[in-house]
């Protein structure tokens, strides 16, 4: 009786194998066993119970596991077929083969023999001996085998990898001086801004000076100094900040605010417009300069 459940078993195994095998591509590992095709339909390895990252969080073997799948998976030429779905149907259980032609490579039984998974048979399912028996033949090459030190020396790779991505990666900062024209003025002289610009993430610090003349009072020169935000990406920094303003002629201070746009380069020079309103009681004034920036921006 033993030998024909046997038999059975082995018969089993080579139908399931043998039915037409259908292309598929992966574009997306959402967890160590869980993979979304292009035509978003989620797929299981079926006959195979990995670790989950979403219910056992971020282990060192969870995250071996699903780096490998994607590196194996991701944009390569595979071929499936179908086991059964889920109660809900929004995934498909299947055996997955990796390669061309004849030349096909089981998905499920490389993961049980490099133990990315526990063989676990599905209710109702007959066992199937092949990917049974690869779980009592592990792959050398499976980290677990190799490497008895594996889970520490996995953790301490990480932590260097984070350390030197923290090191090098660009702080989304920017440094710049910028001349500009006031393009409306209402006065019949030339009118200049000066400014010197410092910019960490989102919060922008400027001081500058603002020449202008002014038919009462001679030359109108305000010193200003502003704190704001910021909303930039590679190419373009536009913020608006608010800031206290002290008219030299007068001897005034007052409030000041400037609303900028200013495209530019990575690094060296940038062009835009400045929309200046400055309310003191003796020397308000509003203008629209044209601006050129020198500096280096970091995003």
């Amino acid at each position: 009786m033993k030998k024909l459940w046997l038999c059975l078993m082995f018969m089993y195994s080579t139908f399931a194998f043998s039915q037409d095998k259908q292309e598929i591509e992966i574009i997306k590992v959402l967890d160590c066993n869980l993979f979304l095709s292009s035509d978003s339909q989620l797929i299981k390895l079926a006959y195979v119970k990995s670790p989950s990252i979403t219910t056992s969080g971020e282990t060192s073997w969870a995250l071996w596991i699903k780096t490998f799948a994607t590196v194996q998976l991701i944009k390569k030429p595979l071929y499936y077929i179908p086991v059964y779905s889920s109660l809900n149907r929004d995934t498909l259980y299947v055996h997955l083969f990796r390669g061309k032609n004849e030349n096909l490579e089981n998905i499920n039984e490389y993961y049980l023999r490099l133990q990315c998974g526990e063989y676990f048979k599905p209710p109702d399912l007959p066992d199937l001996i092949a990917y049974r028996d690869a779980v009592n033949n592990p792959l050398p090459n499976s980290p677990k085998v190799s490497d008895p030190d594996f889970e520490e020396n996995f953790i301490n790779k990480k932590v260097k990898e984070n350390k030197e991505a923290g090191i090098n990666k660009s702080l989304n900062s920017a440094r710049w001086f910028q001349l500009g024209v006031d393009m409306i003025t209402k006065y019949d002289d030339l009118q200049f801004q000066f400014s010197m610009n410092y910019r960490f993430r989102n919060n922008i610090i400027s001081i500058g000076l603002d020449n202008f003349r002014y038919i009462f009072f001679g030359k109108l020169k305000t010193i200003w100094g502003c704190y704001g935000f910021s909303n930039n990406s590679r190419w373009i920094d536009a913020s608006f900040s608010a800031g206290l303003s002290y008219n030299e002629s007068v001897r005034n201070i007052g409030l000041i605010f400037k609303f900028q746009a200013l495209p530019h380069f990575p690094t060296g020079f940038g062009m835009g417009l400045v929309l200046t309103v400055n309310a003191s009681k003796e020397a308000s004034y509003n203008s629209l300069a044209l601006v050129i920036a020198l500096g280096s921006w970091k995003n």
